[in-house]
């Protein structure tokens, strides 16, 4: 009959449990370099890019045009349904089937603010 090398009783694996041999092959490979240890962490956080104060925000596109429009008729038509995650769905499931023609207002909407913050302030922001 073979033994389960998977029992509860032979399957500790603690520091405590390893020899001082194995210790002492571990530690020569930590330097010969075979083994990587794990760098503590200095507590230090990368720096992020300052934003420039004065710079204008992207205007939202025109999905979130249709959004607006979208959220209060629905709320209007289903007072009961309260979650925005709800409808946030019924909206994009609404915008994927919607021709063109619809959308083309709430995207000539967008592009005219892209235009007038372009224009505005000129070299200040850029569609990247």
């Amino acid at each position: 009959m073979a033994k389960c090398r998977n029992s509860a009783s032979t399957s500790v694996s603690s520091k405590s449990s390893m020899t001082s041999t194995k210790r002492v092959k571990l530690a020569e490979k930590v330097k010969a370099g075979g083994v990587k240890q794990s760098k503590p962490t200095s507590g230090k956080k990368k720096k992020t890019a300052k934003t420039d104060a004065k710079k204008p925000k992207k205007p939202p596109t025109a999905f979130f045009y249709f959004l607006e429009d979208f959220r209060k008729e629905f709320q209007e038509q289903n007072p009961d349904v309260r979650s925005m995650r709800d409808i946030g769905k019924a909206c994009g499931e609404k915008w994927k089937i919607m021709t063109y023609e619809f959308t083309l207002w709430f995207e000539i909407v967008f592009s005219s603010l892209v235009w007038e913050v372009r224009h505005s302030n000129s070299g200040v922001w850029h569609d990247s």
